[in-house]
């Protein structure tokens, strides 16, 4: 039997929700946005643009560094945007995304016909965000395959950083234990960043983030785990 659209958008959104990204010999698993946006929503919080990285914003990132990282940040923006229906600010957040991709040289993932698909999906939550998960895999594979590490790992650590930044904003209204333990569940995955981003440590600018991260990564040595 031929399965619905529903039900491949489905699949398709259940393989979107970590990325794998390789360096050298090693393989780093970096969970999606998508998925703190989901669980979010689930928790019954209201939508609050107040969180959300204003997409005017986009015309003053000026250095490869602040445009890569930002552009994971409007990923993660757009996850958010689209859970919550908010239709047209999702269009202002993908015309910021591709301002930027245009800007780094991998405007392939946010073309013409990436904006087309989007607004003839309005509507459709799950098409939705599998175009968001699809377009930030393009950039992924692109920058990969012209040995771009170093943009592609900041892209990556700009959405989780934002998608982080989400939870911890909803977990002081919410106090949810899910949201808690999402949080926590991150220590892994700070460790893998910082090794990442430390392979392609090429500038003052990036050495700055990385530094960043590692002061983060104090905070969640109070992080233990209990089974």
């Amino acid at each position: 039997t031929n399965k619905s659209e529903d039900e491949k958008d489905g699949a398709k959104l259940d393989r979107a929700r970590a990325t794998l990204f390789q360096v050298g010999d090693e393989l780093f698993s970096i969970p999606s946005p998508i998925q703190t946006a989901v669980l979010i929503k689930a928790t019954g919080a209201n939508f609050d643009k107040e969180m959300l990285n204003d997409a005017s914003r986009a015309a003053t990132y000026s250095t490869r560094v602040q445009r890569s990282l930002n552009l994971g940040v409007y990923g993660a923006d757009l996850a958010y945007i689209t859970m919550y229906d908010q239709t047209q600010a999702a269009i202002s957040y993908l015309n910021a995304s591709r301002k930027i991709a245009d800007e780094l040289g991998v405007s392939s993932a946010f073309d013409e016909a990436m904006l087309n698909r989007f607004q003839a999906n309005l509507g459709k939550k799950d098409s939705l965000l599998v175009l968001v998960a699809e377009a930030y895999r393009s950039s992924d594979s692109y920058l990969k395959n012209n040995e771009r590490e170093d943009v592609g790992s900041l892209i990556l650590a700009g959405g989780w950083i934002e998608a982080l930044y989400f939870a911890t904003k909803v977990a002081k209204t919410t106090n949810n234990p899910e949201v808690n333990r999402r949080i926590g569940e991150q220590k892994n995955t700070l460790e893998n960043l910082i090794k990442l981003l430390q392979k392609n440590n090429n500038n003052e600018e990036f050495a700055e983030i990385v530094d960043e991260l590692i002061n983060l990564y104090s905070l969640f040595d109070e992080v233990e785990y209990l089974y």
